[in-house]
């Protein structure tokens, strides 16, 4: 059976939360810096896995399963859809929804309005 391409992705906000929790420790101690790297340490032993698995997930390099999603969120302490939006995939030239279909390769898609090649 053929592996089926999604017509969406997700976004993610991590980086922005982070960057708050950095700014709230600051706030709340007097000027002492929480470094990004130790906040992404505590993220990853909340939900049992390496930091660099929460940098690449931060850095949309990867996507979580949804288990590590509904983890992380337990850690924010909000739901999942608050930090993981679906969006579908869009073509960089004319912004339209890729229709699914139409594919160079399984990382390069066809526009099916611009007919331009594109990567998700």
């Amino acid at each position: 059976m053929a592996k089926s391409i999604l017509t969406y992705t997700t976004k993610n906000d991590l980086n922005r939360r982070i960057r708050q929790m950095q700014s709230d420790h600051t706030l709340l101690t007097n000027g002492e810096i929480l470094y990004v790297g130790k906040i992404l340490e505590d993220i990853g032993n909340y939900c049992g896995v390496s930091a660099d698995a929460i940098d690449k997930i931060k850095m949309h390099i990867n996507q979580p399963s949804l288990p590590l999603a509904m983890k992380i969120a337990e850690y924010f302490k909000c739901r999942p859809n608050e930090i993981f939006k679906l969006m579908p995939i869009r073509c960089t030239h004319c912004t339209t929804e890729w229709d699914g279909e139409s594919r160079e390769t399984t990382q390069r898609l066809i526009c099916g309005e611009c007919k331009q090649v594109f990567e998700p």
